[in-house]
């Protein structure tokens, strides 16, 4: 049995009443919808139901019991060993831990049938009635991030912006600076609601200090967990090492002078 809570009305001749509720955590069986209209006594005054049939195959299955007789019927099977490589790849852009390694095994192999079983497993677990439209889904967003950010030496979700935009999403704001003296480009995303660490105004700054093509490097970030570097200006000016608030003290020295056109600070505070 499960309730979803009542709502009071007011007397009148018509009142649609609208509830949604969420069914993805149901196991498959047969169900009824029960509505039921009472009064102010909490007599029952009307009711009305509906059966339906909930299909949810993967919801709480064990891996032992994706067999090769299940695993046969699934997408998988369908996609070539250059496909699922690329979409493990893109998996691997934000695995972490045991899970990272693991993927980096199975890349470096040529077992198809463990890339299969890995590829499905993952989006099970993100949708268990619909795989392979979770599938669908991600890898959407995956060759549109890899298309934006590619970088001629990787794929584009591999560079830390396609990371940081699958993990995150798009940014609400950005900000990309290439005329800023003694400094290589760079840019500033900024979140202002950020529910993974339910920060506000979260900042990401990336930097070229090669030069070389798109392949932008996250330097620094508000956002509990990221990199944090409380020295970034000085890295991102290094290029005019005399130039700190401290004088010559390169150890101990965080910021840089103010010059004409260095702008790095002021955005990356007031963005």
């Amino acid at each position: 049995l499960i309730s979803i809570g009542n709502q009071r009305k007011k007397p009148s001749t018509i009142d649609a009443v609208l509830v949604q509720m969420d069914i993805g955590k149901l196991e498959s069986g047969n169900y009824s919808l029960t509505v039921e209209l009472r009064n102010a006594t909490n007599d029952l005054l009307a009711s009305r139901s509906l059966t339906f049939q909930r299909s949810n195959p993967f919801l709480n299955i064990a891996e032992t019991e994706l067999t090769d007789e299940v695993m046969n019927r699934q997408f998988v099977q369908r996609l070539s060993e250059d496909t699922l490589r690329y979409g493990l790849r893109a998996i691997s852009a934000l695995a972490v831990g045991e899970e990272s390694e693991m993927l980096k095994n199975i890349l470096k192999g040529a077992d198809l049938k463990s890339m299969r079983f890995y590829l499905f497993r993952h989006f099970m677990r993100e949708d268990p009635n619909n795989p392979e439209l979770a599938y669908a889904k991600f890898m959407e967003v995956a060759s549109a991030v890899d298309d934006k950010f590619r970088s001629g030496f990787r794929y584009g979700f591999e560079t830390d912006r396609g990371r940081t935009f699958l993990r995150f999403g798009r940014p609400d704001d950005l900000i990309h600076v290439e005329d800023d003296p003694g400094a290589p480009p760079y840019e500033i995303w900024v979140y202002y609601n950020f529910p993974k660490t339910r920060q506000k105004n979260v900042k990401f700054l990336f930097y070229n200090p090669s030069l070389a093509g798109e392949d932008y490097i996250l330097l620094h970030a508000t956002a509990r967990g990221e990199i944090n570097n409380p020295r970034w200006e000085r890295v991102l000016y290094s290029r005019n090492p005399t130039e700190y608030v401290d004088g010559d003290n390169y150890n101990d020295a965080v910021g840089t002078q103010r010059n004409v056109g260095r702008n790095a600070r002021a955005y990356f505070e007031d963005f």
